[in-house]
């Protein structure tokens, strides 16, 4: 095979041609070289990049700490006279957890206060509530059965793993008509609530 024969006009036309076509591309890479990320553009996608990594383990560590919230066993009782404070014991089975503290909740979803527990034997904490809220929770409750009785909601606290996660559930409080004392023909309401999650 044999190749054609190019005049010395030829030649200098295609040497022109690749060197205007080698001077574009040599301009286009220093464009795009110019217009690329700079060092601190790429710090600044590590840095967004660790952020977000950090963020999804504590999201997946709080979904993991949520879920052993969600399985923990918790007892409740309570007993004290109408206009009296309510003191209410919970007990847990579970020795990794610890109750910091309860929130009463009405039936509109909305808190009556927080009130701190103490830990008073192993697995055992206590609460105390005072008057004008335990009466305000049993009274913004669903009732139960009777008026007597209401299906009252309570979010415990609970420190699993250093980390303070809420457990949502829902108990029996029952307000009935008693004696306060053998001696004396006197009446008032006692109040218990009992349930376990």
């Amino acid at each position: 095979m044999t190749w054609p024969h190019l005049s010395a006009d030829q030649m200098a036309d295609s040497t022109f041609v690749v060197a205007v076509i080698s001077a574009v591309a040599a301009v286009l890479a220093a464009f795009f070289a110019w217009r690329g990320p700079t060092k601190s553009d790429l710090q600044r996608v590590e840095r967004n990049t660790e952020q977000t990594a950090r963020h999804v383990a504590e999201q997946n560590r709080r979904e993991a700490l949520s879920d052993k919230a969600n399985v923990a066993s918790l007892k409740v009782m309570g007993s004290g006279w109408s206009g009296q404070p309510l003191a209410m014991q919970f007990t847990l089975k579970d020795p990794t957890i610890r109750l910091l503290r309860i929130v009463p909740i009405n039936r509109l979803d909305s808190p009556l206060g927080s009130f701190e527990c103490e830990q008073t034997e192993p697995f055992i904490f206590s609460v105390t509530i005072d008057a004008n809220t335990a009466g305000k929770w049993f009274n913004e409750s669903a009732a139960h059965d009777t008026n007597e009785s209401k299906l009252v909601q309570i979010c415990a606290w609970l420190e699993i793993e250093k980390t303070a996660i809420p457990k949502p559930f829902t108990v029996r409080m029952t307000q009935n008509m008693q004696q306060t004392s053998p001696e004396i023909r006197s009446f008032a309401y006692f109040i218990t609530v009992s349930g376990e999650c």
